[in-house]
């Protein structure tokens, strides 16, 4: 386990380029209700954004339901913002694809960091991207990466410090040559105890551990070092509105304010004029849907609003049925979404 904030303290003594910043990098996994003040209050000075993934069965391209939150909230505190695409592309085509829908959707985002291509779990001969050859996967991850450069946005590509040593799974010589290179690597003693990786190829960035604390983040994130020198992608020409959270319908629960609710337009907490009514404790409305990251749409006096889901709770019925039962409401993750850490960057 790695805090950030004895990493920041002995860095000094450790730090052999004297030019690195601290990152992370998230996704739905870290949840939906980051506290991105705190985490830049900690000396995380950029963020690597996951925006989307193509799934290991069927290969359906899905948002990461957290990513449009995540973004918004970085770059309001003034963290450096990414953005990368977990791929099980088969084919150019596919990934081609893949590029262009993460061009759409990043269209309406300050993003002032690169864009990354992360693809992994090729050696399972369960997942679609199964059987390619070492040529096949680079042309593939080229054909995304050089896609997302023709647009003006500096690359990366990701992968274990196993993976692409010598070249085992990818072509490394002709990666290098277009686009900068972020490696995984989580040695015994993490960062700065080990001050670098062994990763012997050009990289700009290492993912040292996935065991990282941060203040403002529950549980535990991945954490990196950059050695960028300066480099400044494009920025989007026209920022487009794009809505922050997907709600999944629910059935119409009764909820109160826990001690104050805070019911809005939008389910946005920095948009002006945004408050509709603050509830008190006790207060009732209805609640018609949810958000993996953090957000309730209610019904209130006839009308839709939002809340977050941390401010409200279910309304207890007088004399419950079977009251000391405890039912397990979780619904199995989709199989065919890639789990954090697919393929370990462990090896020391």
């Amino acid at each position: 386990m790695v805090n950030i904030s004895n990493v920041v303290k002995q860095e000094p003594t450790n730090n052999i380029s004297g030019n690195i910043a601290h990152g992370i990098d998230v996704s739905k996994w870290q949840g939906g209700n980051i506290d991105w003040k705190q985490v830049a209050n900690a000396g995380i000075r950029f963020a690597m954004v996951r925006v989307g993934y193509r799934t290991l069965g069927s290969g359906a391209i899905n948002e990461d339901p957290c990513a449009a939150y995540n973004l918004r909230e970085a770059n309001k505190y003034g963290i450096k913002v990414g953005a990368y695409f977990f791929s099980t592309a088969k084919t150019t085509g596919e990934a081609i694809k893949e590029a262009e829908w993460v061009l759409k959707f990043i269209s309406g985002y300050r993003i002032t960091y690169p864009i990354a291509y992360d693809c992994e779990g090729f050696k399972d001969s369960s997942n679609r991207h199964h059987g390619l050859s070492n040529a096949e996967r680079t042309d593939i991850a080229l054909a995304f990466l050089n896609q997302i450069a023709s647009k003006g946005y500096a690359t990366l590509f990701y992968g274990s410090k196993s993976d692409m040593q010598n070249s085992n799974q990818w072509d490394m010589n002709r990666i290098n040559a277009a686009h900068k290179v972020w490696v995984a690597q989580y040695p015994s003693t993490p960062y700065p105890g080990t001050p670098a990786s062994s990763y012997t190829g050009t990289h700009v960035m290492w993912q040292y551990t996935d065991k990282g604390t941060v203040p403002g983040i529950k549980g535990y994130v991945d954490m990196n070092i950059e050695y960028l020198k300066g480099e400044i992608p494009k920025e989007p020409e026209k920022e487009e509105e794009k809505p922050d959270v997907v709600f999944q319908d629910t059935d119409r629960i009764e909820m109160a304010a826990k001690t104050e609710a805070v019911l809005r337009k939008e389910p946005n907490q920095d948009v002006e004029d945004n408050v509709a009514f603050t509830l008190k404790q006790g207060e009732v409305f209805i609640q018609t849907g949810m958000s993996e990251c953090g957000w309730s749409r209610v019904e209130y006096n006839g009308e839709i609003y939002f809340v977050r889901t941390e401010e409200v709770t279910e309304v207890q019925k007088e004399n419950p049925e079977n009251d000391n039962e405890q039912g397990d409401t979780n619904t199995p993750e989709d199989t065919n979404e890639p789990q954090p850490n697919e393929s370990s960057g462990i090896e020391s």
